[in-house]
């Protein structure tokens, strides 16, 4: 807005807030209002909407909506190779997750037929992991953090799988179960790949948890597929519109 535009305002709202909202800065206004009326992140962001949305209806060419914001400038080539940069990186996500999914599910039928040796565990504990999901919410996840020792042919190997596609899950009773089953000091039978040792479980053979990672990578292509199907029919559409313009 220019200094020269008078600003109209809502009778009742601070007009401090009112003016970071005609600024576009709604974090500050986010966080004033936090301030101000001692309310917790998520309900400030919610009520900063609320008062945008009665400012946009009462002053519809006085206030910018927050998309506006994010042009900087740009031109619609600079644009486009941002886009097809965020849709390449996610196809590339996608693919490499989608590669080690199938991996693991091919390991793990296979796992059945490998060679064993005898070992013992040497570790056996429950890790709690918090992840950040949103502005003020996190995820826990619990894993059974467990480690054994084995020896193929004079040399010594660790490792620390379970089972193929056991990623950990939100229920503490479910990585607690799997440390009951192989506490510190047990002896157990670890599988391990012919050529490759290193590569070895505790649990062989083709589980449904070894469908999460490649189901996961499948999502995510889609979702690629789907972006770039929508960058080339914006492209085609603009490319149309160009073509069928005013001529001389």
């Amino acid at each position: 807005m220019n200094d020269t535009q008078r600003r109209q305002y809502l009778d009742d709202v601070p007009t401090d807030i009112q003016d970071l909202i005609f600024d576009n800065r709604r974090s500050e206004a986010v966080k004033l209002l936090m301030t101000q009326s001692g309310l917790g992140k998520m309900q400030a962001m919610m009520e900063a909407g609320r008062i945008f949305s009665r400012m946009k209806e009462e002053f519809p060419d006085a206030v910018r909506d927050p998309s506006s914001g994010l042009d900087l400038g740009l031109t619609p080539r600079q644009k486009s190779v941002i886009a097809w940069t965020i849709i390449a990186a996610l196809a590339l996500a996608g693919a490499t997750i989608t590669f080690f999914g199938i991996r693991g599910l091919i390991w793990s039928s296979a796992s059945k037929d490998w060679p064993s040796a005898e070992g013992r565990v040497i570790k056996s504990s429950v890790e709690r992991r918090t992840s950040r999901t949103g502005t003020d919410s996190s995820r826990t996840a619990y894993h059974a953090e467990v480690s054994y020792e084995f020896t193929v042919e004079g040399t010594a190997f660790t490792g620390d799988r379970v089972a193929y596609g056991d990623y950990g899950r939100g229920r503490y009773s479910h990585a607690s179960r799997i440390v009951s089953s192989y506490p510190k000091g047990k002896s157990v039978t670890v599988y391990y790949m012919a050529g490759d040792p290193n590569e070895c479980l505790l649990e062989p053979g083709l589980k449904g948890q070894a469908f999460i990672l490649p189901s996961i990578g499948l999502f995510i292509l889609l979702i690629g597929g789907v972006l770039i199907c929508a960058a080339i029919a914006v492209a085609r559409d603009e490319r149309k519109a160009a073509e069928s313009g005013p001529r001389d």
